[in-house]
């Protein structure tokens, strides 16, 4: 019998989906083992698990491909942004914005809205299309090769809620249940994307609108 087609292997309770941002602490706080696989032939994928002496089996799924999302709007340029005020402060986005993320096919998008209109030039200056693509660098498979995280991501701003939207195409590994992943309607990209650290900020009690 040939090989699996394709397998993903991760430890859920151990941050593996946010790559190399995860918090290593003193070990993680539980963890449960997520493996999945793709294989022709439906016998490939018949398991037996173990617990405390009872084996018990585990019937394999099917799965259907979902197409390729139809997204596809030009990327947007980035607006000027005056001069701001600097300092040497550093806060996570989760300080400065709210997030929201979901998928698209195979792309996830990620919206980013500022706490205050004062802050949202900050989060255009700092949350370019390629510093998001760098952040979630991890999230894009080798076969899409290196320059991934810089050719998939889109940026677009929405000035009337001092928001931007980030779409990361084929972030999802395929994307809903043609996807191998824990995650695979990138629902916990916005979360992720909380801790990336904006730097070179004044106070923020000075920024109060």
């Amino acid at each position: 019998m040939s090989d699996f087609e394709r397998t993903h292997v991760q430890v859920l309770g151990a941050e593996d989906t946010y790559g190399p941002h995860a918090r290593a602490g003193n070990g993680p706080r539980e963890g449960v083992i997520w493996f999945s696989a793709t294989h022709k032939n439906k016998k490939a994928l018949e398991v037996k698990v173990n617990v405390e002496g009872k084996e018990s089996e585990v019937e394999a799924g099917t799965q259907n491909t979902v197409p390729a999302s139809s997204y596809d709007l030009p990327h947007q340029p980035t607006s000027d942004v005056p001069d701001l005020k600097t300092g040497p402060h550093s806060y996570r986005l989760e300080e400065l914005a709210f997030t929201r993320s979901g998928d698209k096919g195979n792309s996830c998008n990620v919206g980013v809205v500022a706490r205050s209109p004062s802050l949202y030039p900050y989060l255009q200056k700092a949350l370019s299309a390629a510093a998001v693509g760098e952040y979630f660098s991890h999230v894009w498979g080798a076969e899409l090769g290196p320059d991934a995280p810089h050719e998939c991501v889109k940026r677009y701003e929405v000035p009337g809620i001092h928001g931007l939207n980030f779409v990361l195409e084929k972030s999802l590994g395929g994307g809903g249940v043609a996807s191998l992943r824990s995650d695979p309607q990138g629902k916990a990209f916005g979360q992720m994307l909380l801790d990336f650290k904006v730097t070179g900020m004044p106070d923020l009690a000075s920024l109060r609108d």
